[in-house]
């Protein structure tokens, strides 16, 4: 069945994985992992490693999703700021290759302009005053906690800015950032009201 080689062959490419990343080549342990990951595992596997992700709602525009969440302007400042900080260290962990580079600061710089826009279009709706709360989709809290989990692993193996900074500091920073954004996570949302008078 063209499933179950599908499931075979993704057994064998993660049990592949497994053994490069836990420690040098052996033989008779990556045997073992083969005979001992069933299909079911991959799939069981393939579920939990998709989960976060789907939270995420990739493929969609941030602006287009449906607000779930206000976060303090203060809050979303920082967190803009600390997407910049995750693209330098992209750009840092990168090759020399120019595409290499670019495709490593894709997505905090995108990151940067969503958020740059939510709160542009927070400040700017007609439908109530600005009261210095930010409101978001769910996904955008997601997506900037995956990236500044990334700029923290990052700064942990020794990669730091092209342009300087302390990397205690930086860590303490994005460390900040990631406890209060996961906080707003379990906040419920204010009322907000899209320019045109549509939640």
């Amino acid at each position: 069945m063209p499933g179950e080689v599908d499931g075979r062959r993704s057994a064998v490419l993660l049990t592949s994985i497994a053994c490069e990343i836990s420690g040098p080549a052996d033989a008779a342990r990556e045997d073992a992992a083969r005979a001992q990951l069933t299909v079911e595992d991959v799939r069981a596997l393939a579920r939990e490693t998709a989960a976060p992700f789907a939270k995420e709602q990739p493929g969609h525009d941030l602006l287009d999703l449906a607000i779930t969440h206000t976060v303090p302007l203060a809050l979303a400042a920082r967190t803009v700021a600390a997407l910049a900080i995750a693209a330098e260290l992209a750009a840092s962990a990168s090759t020399p290759d120019r595409r290499a580079a670019l495709d490593a600061v894709r997505e905090p710089q995108a990151l940067i302009v969503a958020w740059a826009l939510l709160i542009e279009r927070t400040a700017t709706t007609d439908a109530e005053p600005f009261d210095s709360a930010i409101a978001v989709p769910e996904a955008a809290l997601h997506r900037a906690l995956r990236e500044l989990d990334r700029a923290r692993t990052r700064l942990a193996h020794g990669i730091t800015p092209l342009d300087g900074g302390n990397p205690d500091h930086l860590s303490h920073a994005l460390a900040t950032d990631i406890t209060a954004l996961h906080a707003e996570l379990g906040l419920s949302v204010k009322r907000w009201v899209r320019p045109g008078g549509s939640h």
